[in-house]
């Protein structure tokens, strides 16, 4: 397993630490540690796993690999799929579909309905699919930006918002509306309803921020993240996150739970 997965890894000019000694039942996970010239996938498995590069593509800086798990029976050993690559300023890694077999379908994959419905109206070109801007939206990390025609009430803008998913740093969007979803409060990315605020003593409330979950997002101006580029957004956009969330392994579970978030 090592051997091919370093070659892969070497192939785009990554560095990697493998270390195949984690307990058999706590399986594997994905990181990436460093910055610069000592950045690195840190990848840590049980011995019965193996992650197979299946797919890799220097002109789009990413290998897609499958986690295999030799305990399994004879058919049912594909648990996942991931994409590892680079992305402006970081290496990252990106949990994928089980049945995408390439690069491009993998990155194609994370592309959720909006953008896939907004590049076909725009007739973006295939050499442009993957830009971080294109015709029909732009892209700062795991989030897109997809221009809109909806009214925006601009009465409900919040100034500086942060934006993530899971533990990483936050995406800071100038002008943000939110439309629809649940209330409640989030601290570092963790969302509770409103009764749990309620419950909560009055020193630890000071901690979290009001917000929403799982509404439709609008964000205008610029939108800055520590490990991408700035975008500005000019006029409102409808922001939605990539489909990462949405792949499983063969059980059933979210993929995401083995990858540390840097984003």
């Amino acid at each position: 397993m090592s051997t091919a997965l370093h070659k892969a890894l070497l192939k785009l000019g990554y560095l990697a630490e493998i270390n195949e000694g984690r307990p058999r039942d706590e399986g594997y996970n994905i990181n990436t540690r460093g910055r610069g010239k000592t950045e690195r996938f840190q990848i840590d498995s049980a011995p019965n796993i193996d992650l197979v590069p299946l797919d890799t593509r220097p002109d789009e800086e990413a290998v897609l690999i499958m986690v295999k798990d030799n305990d399994a029976a004879h058919g049912k050993q594909n648990i996942a799929k991931m994409l590892l690559g680079h992305d402006e300023r970081q290496l990252y890694v990106a949990a994928v579909p089980r049945n995408v077999k390439t690069v491009a379908e993998a990155k194609d994959r994370l592309k959720p309905g909006l953008v896939i419905a907004a590049e076909r109206a725009a007739g973006v070109k295939t050499s442009k699919k993957n830009k971080h801007r294109n015709e029909a939206r732009i892209r700062q990390g795991d989030f897109f930006f997809v221009p809109t025609t909806d009214e925006i009430d601009e009465r409900m803008i919040k100034k500086n918002q942060p934006l993530r998913r899971g533990g990483g740093n936050a995406h800071m969007l100038a002008e943000v509306v939110e439309v629809g979803g649940q209330a409640g409060y989030e601290r570092f990315g963790q969302f509770i309803s409103v009764r749990q605020y309620e419950l909560l003593p009055a020193d630890k409330r000071l901690q979290y921020r009001q917000t929403r979950r799982n509404p439709t997002l609008y964000a205008r101006g610029k939108v800055r993240h520590a490990e991408h580029k700035t975008i500005y957004l000019k006029g409102w956009h409808q922001v939605v996150p990539n489909t990462e969330a949405g792949a499983r392994d063969i059980r059933g579970r979210a993929v995401l739970g083995r990858i540390a978030f840097t984003d």
